[in-house]
């Protein structure tokens, strides 16, 4: 069973990142720096457990041998890479395997937090891939990674939750067919894949795509009507800085 855990974007400056997406109205926190020092991050956490990873090197020398996550930003800023959260990590491994993938990276990470607390993860890439998506299993328990408090989790814009994420393709059909053997499960038929938390994930069609890369993020939000009913309905994240 595979849950989008939550998003990677790529940014130059924490600081200022935070006060860009502090202004469109999302609450974000610090989360804290990266076991080899290379980087650290900030979250904008919802309240279905999700969030998106706002990250940045930090400029401080590397601790060898740890897991580097400082590779995702050479590129520039934008979507990166996704995570789905698995409940057996080694079974997704002998999964993956029996599907031809090559299994990259089956490594702890761990980030330390502003308060002192130590968070915990193990997670999975595969050559084929890379970071998007990668398979992660919690260490520690979730809410420690991911606060889950209202004064985290409440966004004045209105955002509860990731509802899907876009991938552009110059041939979703094949893109689609590799994409099915990472997931686990087949694609809708029109490209697009329904993880169990509900979140589809999209592969759209652009001509000029080198490879699959990913484009967008669509986010659960909440209308708040005259009469107090309230609707639900999704808006497009197109990240400040393009992929």
């Amino acid at each position: 069973m595979l849950k989008l855990d939550h998003m990677i974007l790529a940014v130059n400056n924490l600081d200022q990142a935070v006060e860009s997406y502090r202004a469109l109205g999302f609450t974000v926190i610090y989360g804290g720096k990266h076991a080899n020092n290379a980087t650290h991050n900030a979250l904008i956490c919802f309240r279905d457990g999700s969030y998106l990873e706002l990250m940045a090197l930090t400029g401080e020398s590397v601790v060898p041998d740890i897991i580097d996550f400082g590779h995702l930003l050479m590129g520039g800023e934008g979507i990166v890479g996704y995570a789905l959260l698995v409940d057996d990590l080694s079974a997704h491994a002998e999964r993956l395997r029996a599907a031809g993938l090559t299994i990259r990276d089956h490594t702890a990470g761990e980030r330390l937090r502003a308060d002192g607390q130590q968070v915990a993860w193990t997670l999975l890439t595969t050559e084929e891939y890379g970071f998007a998506p990668l398979l992660l299993q919690d260490v520690t328990p979730h809410n420690l990674r991911v606060p889950d408090d209202r004064d985290t989790t409440h966004h004045d814009n209105t955002a509860y939750g990731l509802a899907g994420v876009t991938l552009i393709s110059a041939d979703p059909e094949a893109d689609a067919a590799r994409l099915a053997l990472i997931l686990g499960i087949e694609a809708n038929g029109d490209h697009t894949f329904t993880l169990a938390d509900g979140v589809l994930i999209t592969l759209k069609h652009y001509p000029n795509a080198d490879a699959a890369r990913l484009e967008s993020i669509t986010l659960r939000c909440i209308d708040h009507l005259l009469d107090e009913r309230t609707e639900v309905h999704n808006a497009v994240l197109q990240p400040l800085y393009p992929a």
